[in-house]
């Protein structure tokens, strides 16, 4: 039996270098962030991982001596967005795996698809196999 490993919570500052901050598009110019890309990358980890809502992201932000948050979790859902319209995540997940495959850390033999998640398009009545009541509603649609 492999020796597997919990999914790792939280990603490292290198970790996020190698294989998230290529994919982030550069600014051109405006002010320096306060909070370095790879804690908010975290931040944002941890909404999807749980399942909070953003506005819940605030009592596990960090906070500063006088209790003042290092960042706001609206900041943190406009990276979200910003970063998902860029297809960071998707880019970086795929460069993962690769390294990963390229590394043989990678055992494809367990992997399974899971279709909780599938699209099913409504009204694609051309798509399912024909039954007396799809045959009724197709003649009234002529």
């Amino acid at each position: 039996m492999p020796d597997y490993k919990p999914l790792v919570k939280k990603i490292t500052q290198s970790e996020f270098n190698e294989f998230v901050l290529p994919f982030i598009p550069k600014r051109i110019s405006g002010r320096k962030e306060k909070v370095p890309f790879w804690e908010v990358y975290n931040y944002i980890s941890k909404v999807l991982r749980t399942g909070m809502q953003w506005s819940e992201l605030q009592d596990v932000i960090k906070k500063d001596k006088d209790g003042i948050p290092e960042i706001h979790y609206t900041n943190v859902f406009k990276r979200f967005s910003l970063w998902t319209a860029f297809g960071v995540f998707e880019k970086s997940h795929q460069a993962i795996l690769q390294a990963s495959y390229l590394a043989e850390k990678l055992d494809l033999s367990v992997l399974n698809g899971d279709g909780t998640n599938t699209i099913a398009k409504k009204g694609a009545i051309n798509g399912v196999t024909l039954d007396i009541n799809t045959k009724q509603v197709l003649k009234e649609l002529e």
